[in-house]
């Protein structure tokens, strides 16, 4: 430029340059936020921090051994660099409109903003010693023409002596959700950062303006829990036959209503929010929860507080309006079940176990599609080891007596067991009407049960348990 003297109210543009690519191909590069000084300037400059700031990595730093100079568009896609003297250049012309509308076109410094003042980059210094830069000094160390950032191979840094990690203080205590830095962090291209940021959730991130003088709270047990993207529908199912064993009267059914159905059995519908809680820890958070209008499920209800502490969307169905909660389908699908197993003379005081065992194997079944509901709901590959042994309420033997381990014990299988022992443990009914949970369990021989010892046995155990069921 001839002019030297300060200039004022330079126009701001979005300028774009041809380039011709080492496979011959021609690309556009567009720059945003640029300074437009029209015919006084021979060559456009490059800020290469701007560019880096908008997530292209560039190196024009021709001392760099384990890099070349050159901006690197995309996996793809590289701009070479030249060197002429100490200047880092790279060949480009102005676009014909043809080019401009049919050529590859790469978006290189952001379109919208640029204030080098508030820009924040990570250091890697090479040298014998840390280095420790502030973030009011970043700006001084930036503004030269040098390749300021680089990731380096971590198992190569452990085994380098000349090399160290740079230290950098930050004007925050926590960056937040912000994708330039998060580009840096990550190593990727700050697009791939945007889709990462617009597919995924950030609910659990720190903020703190002042230094710590307490622990932060670890009640963040959600970040260790699934999110589900779906929306489940829930409702309570009572019991048409009394009271069980364990004291419940009514059921909490909740289903995403595509097939995948759980049930929890409770005393009354006070518990709603802690079976909600159970849901979340055993299979996932579900985005969203569509019920009825229950006071127990409203208000300052356990299930409300539960559906606000792990940030679940609650909708309501409307005033005489059942159909539209998907639940009572399902309500509808688990009572048929239960009726059509009466042949098997299971007893009315363990329809809990039953419902239970009802929706875990409906869950666990192709039906239309290639895979289960549940493989569908949580993306696992579903193992039903568990179920295959056993249909509800057979007859089994099982180990129980300490003092005399030959001596096997008679009882009922009434499903696993996952709250005791290990996998491939399930609840025993007893000859007492009481339920254990037991690993070694296993089928009575066809020979085994026409031998007359075992008969009586086998005659004994059900007088005893309608004796104790007639009881309760």
């Amino acid at each position: 430029m001839s002019e030297y003297d300060s200039l004022n109210e330079i126009p701001i543009c979005t300028a774009v340059t041809a380039v011709e690519i080492d496979s011959g191909e021609k690309i556009i590069l567009e720059f945003g936020q640029g300074l437009w000084f029209g015919e006084r300037m021979e060559h456009s400059l490059v800020n290469p921090n701007q560019c880096r700031a908008f997530g292209i990595r560039v190196c024009d730093d021709p001392t760099d051994e384990h890099r070349k100079i050159d901006m690197e568009l995309s996996d793809d896609y590289v701009v070479p660099f030249q060197m002429k003297s100490t200047t880092c250049y790279f060949q480009s012309r102005s676009p014909s409109l043809w080019e401009i509308e049919t050529c590859r076109t790469f978006q290189v410094s952001d379109p919208d903003t640029w204030d080098p003042t508030t820009e924040i980059f990570r250091v890697s210094a090479v040298g014998r010693g840390p280095m420790c830069v502030s973030v009011s000094e970043l700006y001084d160390v930036c503004s030269y023409d040098l390749c300021l950032y680089e990731f380096y191979d971590f198992g190569y840094l452990q085994d380098s002596s000349t090399h160290d990690i740079a230290q950098i203080s930050a004007s925050k205590r926590h960056h937040g959700v912000d994708a330039n830095l998060l580009s840096l962090k990550w190593g990727i291209w700050l697009e791939k950062v945007k889709n990462t940021l617009k597919h995924t959730t950030q609910m659990n991130v720190r903020s703190a303006l002042l230094p710590l003088t307490r622990r932060y709270r670890t009640d963040l047990l959600s970040q260790r829990l699934k999110r589900l993207s779906t929306r489940f529908y829930t409702d309570t199912m009572f019991s048409k036959v009394g009271t069980s064993l364990r004291g419940n009267n009514c059921a909490q059914i909740f289903t995403n209503g595509n097939g995948a159905m759980f049930a929890y059995p409770m005393r009354s519908k006070s518990q709603a929010g802690d079976k909600l809680l159970s849901l979340i820890q055993q299979v996932g958070i579900p985005n969203e929860i569509h019920r009825d209008g229950a006071p127990e499920m409203r208000g300052t209800s356990k299930f409300n507080q539960v559906c606000q502490e792990y940030r679940i969307k609650s909708t309501y169905t409307e005033p005489q309006s059942p159909w539209q909660n998907k639940c009572e389908n399902v309500i509808g699908v688990l009572s048929k079940k239960l009726k059509a197993r009466r042949a098997r003379r299971i007893p009315m005081c363990v329809w809990d176990y039953h419902i239970v065992w009802e929706a875990q194997i409906y869950t666990r079944t192709v039906h239309e599609n290639h895979n289960t509901p549940l493989e569908a709901l949580t993306w696992d590959t579903i193992d039903i080891s568990e179920w295959i042994e056993f249909e509800l309420y057979d007859s089994v033997v099982y180990w129980d007596d300490r003092e005399n381990e030959a001596k096997q014990s008679i009882g009922r299988w009434l499903g696993p067991s996952h709250h005791v022992g290990s996998s491939l443990c399930y609840y025993i009914l007893t000859e007492k009407a009481t339920v254990l949970s037991r690993t070694s369990v296993q089928h009575t021989t066809k020979e085994e049960f026409e031998t007359q010892k075992m008969k009586d046995r086998v005659v004994a155990y059900h007088e005893s348990l309608n004796k104790y069921i007639d009881s309760e």
